[in-house]
């Protein structure tokens, strides 16, 4: 919550001002988090928290799924409530879009990314994926058959990170499944939408965006929870081959995958990934 718009509100209400205050609400802020010291901050701000949002004029959601269970959970009158479609401004991004790509598959975003199950992907393969974050949680360095390479942890210009975007091959956008209780990542595909790039992804039901349905024009591939790197190095390596029928690649079953790498490498899976 933004300190300078909460005393703004305060000073309009104190002094009868009337003045029109509306927020973005991307995730449930009333639930308690879940350090101790933090709980109870939480607990004492609370009443206020909720004073404040009932009391706006009106809240905006980048989820229908995100307005229905916070609206339904706290009470919020639903006339205020309204749900808005974020999406790239063409005029923006098309500075940034690129015809000649480089070899890197990128991966950008700090908030809840599930990083080692990349890194756990591209072990025993030869596929070098660009990090980078703002995480000084994440280790140092990931490894892959060619040897170690670099994590780069930093803060960049919004500017910086999209023309690495725009010249990548494609990007992935993994999520830790346990902190998928909102719209986290949509900042990162609306990216990948707007340049063109192909994506690998953790799903996410909160999105308002029906990727498979809408986006015939680009690669997408879930990261799966059940099968996890296994399922991620195939799409990688896909990746890595420049497959030039994305739509078609979508509907590709795993074992038609891995019949298509056995022909192109002449090795099967576990000959290549296994010893």
């Amino acid at each position: 919550m933004k300190r300078k718009t909460l005393f703004f509100f305060l000073l309009a209400k104190l002094f009868l001002i009337k003045t029109k205050f509306v927020r973005w609400l991307h995730l449930d802020i009333f639930s308690p988090p879940k350090s101790k010291a933090k709980k109870i901050i939480h607990a004492l701000f609370l009443p206020i928290i909720e004073r404040y949002i009932r009391t706006l004029d009106s809240i905006f959601f980048l989820s229908k799924k995100t307005l229905a269970e916070i609206s339904e959970k706290r009470n919020l009158n639903p006339a205020k409530c309204h749900f808005i479609r974020w999406s790239g401004d063409k005029e923006f991004y098309k500075y940034f879009q690129q015809d000649d790509l480089s070899d890197d598959i990128i991966s950008t975003g700090r908030e809840n990314r599930d990083l080692p199950v990349v890194f756990n992907a591209l072990a025993n393969t030869n596929i070098k994926v660009d990090f980078y974050t703002s995480d000084t949680s994440q280790s140092d360095f990931y490894h892959n058959i060619k040897g170690d390479f670099k994590i780069n942890k930093d803060f960049w210009q919004y500017n910086t990170l999209l023309e690495k975007v725009s010249v990548a091959k494609a990007m992935i956008i993994p999520l830790r499944q346990d902190k998928i209780n909102y719209c986290v990542g949509l900042s990162s595909l609306i990216e990948a939408i707007a340049l063109g790039r192909p994506v690998i992804t953790t799903y996410n039901p909160y999105w308002y965006v029906d990727i498979e349905a809408e986006i015939s024009e680009l690669l997408f591939a879930r990261i799966r929870k059940k099968t996890g790197s296994r399922h991620l190095i195939y799409w990688l390596i896909m990746m890595s081959w420049r497959v030039k029928c994305p739509r078609m690649l979508c509907a590709f079953s795993m074992k038609y995958v891995i019949l298509l790498l056995q022909k192109k490498t002449g090795r099967t899976y576990q000959q290549t990934f296994c010893g």
